[in-house]
């Protein structure tokens, strides 16, 4: 049903954390103020129970979710243990890379007409740079990634309907058949 999203964000999740290769994927919307995780894949026990248990919150200065605040833009870290916001000790940061085990972090804009309603972020355990090029063959290529994200928003900005025109684009855009898309793309497939 079209009130019930959440098996849309647990599938968003799943598939772009599978594509990207990533181990953690966290999909939080965003009300103007403050930021809520309404959708996690990956996280292991503990860390999924404070992921849950932070309610909404703001983000720590200069993270990735902070950075789409101001500018809401694609953000990526390298290594995460390597920013000052986990050098400087904040909260948010250090459970990041000691609980989630977050070193790679890329986080998308979720925006509706223009205005940010949210992001994705998909986080690994190595550097960023070797995930994405490690395929010989682009798979895991940031345009892909971004052109998954990408799909996802466009997904979650019409709730649901015209699931048949993404399906089609995404069809041509990853050059598989569209049954293996609609197989990728159900929560329970």
């Amino acid at each position: 049903s079209v009130s019930n999203v959440q098996p849309v964000f647990d599938s968003i999740l799943e598939n772009a954390t599978r594509l990207c290769n990533a181990h953690l994927g966290f999909l939080s919307l965003y009300d103007g103020e403050l930021f809520q995780t309404v959708a996690h894949h990956g996280a292991n026990p503990e860390f999924a129970k404070w992921v849950v248990a932070r309610g909404r919150f703001v983000p720590s200065p200069g993270s990735g979710l902070d950075r789409l605040m101001a500018n809401p833009q694609p953000v990526q870290f390298e290594d995460y243990k390597e920013t000052t916001q986990y050098r400087e000790g904040w909260p948010m940061s250090v459970k990041l890379v000691e609980l989630g085990g977050v070193r790679s972090y890329l986080a998308v804009p979720l925006l509706k007409e223009g205005r940010l309603i949210g992001g994705i972020t998909i986080a690994g355990t190595m550097s960023m740079t070797s995930a994405l090029t490690a395929d010989i063959y682009g798979r895991h290529s940031v345009g892909g990634i971004l052109g998954v994200i990408f799909l996802a928003n466009l997904q979650i900005g019409y709730l649901m309907p015209p699931a048949g025109l993404d399906l089609c684009i995404s069809a041509f855009r990853f050059g598989k058949p569209i049954h293996e898309i609609v197989k990728a793309s159900l929560p329970f497939a």
